[in-house]
C-alpha cells in the first residue's frame, strides 16, 4: 500500500485468526512518543485494519452513515480522532483511522477515503469477505 505520510513509522502489526470466518490484521503508524496500543486513539497515530466481514455481525447496513465508491461505510468521530470503515465490498472490510486532526491533515485532500483506496489486502479472496487471506502472500514490508 501507499499513502502513509513520511514521518509516521510502522510501530505495531497484529494478526488474529480465530477461525476461517473470523480474522483480522492491522498496522499502526505513529510519531507519538510512548505509543501504547491499549490507550485507544493516540494523537500522531494512523491505523489501518482489515478483517472478515460477516453480514449481521459487527458493522453492517444499520450502522452505515456514509458511502465510499458506492459501498456502505461508517464514519466515526470521537474527539479529535476520526475513523472510516468500509464494508459490503468484495473481499474484507477495511478500516482506517487518524488519532487526531493534525494527523488527518497529513493525509491531504480526501484524507481517510484516499488512504482507504490505497489499501490492498495481499492474498485476500476478492469475492469472499469471510475467507481468511492466503498469508503466504503477506510480507514483512507492507509498504510499497
Amino acid at each position: 500500500m501507499t499513502g502513509v505520510p513520511a514521518g509516521l513509522p510502522l510501530v505495531a502489526v497484529s494478526v488474529t485468526e480465530r477461525s476461517k470466518a473470523s480474522w483480522a490484521a492491522g498496522l499502526v503508524f505513529s510519531a507519538a512518543d510512548g505509543y501504547c496500543p491499549v490507550r485507544g486513539a493516540v494523537p500522531g497515530t494512523l491505523t489501518i485494519a482489515a478483517s472478515a466481514y460477516v453480514p449481521g455481525i459487527g458493522w453492517g447496513g444499520g450502522q452505515s452513515n456514509a458511502t465510499v465508491d458506492g459501498h456502505q461505510a461508517n464514519r466515526d468521530h470521537q474527539g479529535e480522532a476520526e475513523g472510516l470503515a468500509v464494508f459490503d465490498v468484495p473481499g474484507p472490510q477495511v478500516s482506517v483511522a487518524a488519532g487526531d486532526q493534525a494527523t488527518l491533515r497529513l493525509l491531504g485532500p480526501d484524507g481517510l477515503t484516499r488512504l482507504y483506496r490505497a489499501v490492498t489486502v495481499l492474498g485476500a479472496a476478492p469475492n469472499s469477505p469471510t475467507e481468511a487471506p492466503d498469508t503466504s502472500a503477506w510480507t514483512d514490508t507492507p509498504m510499497r
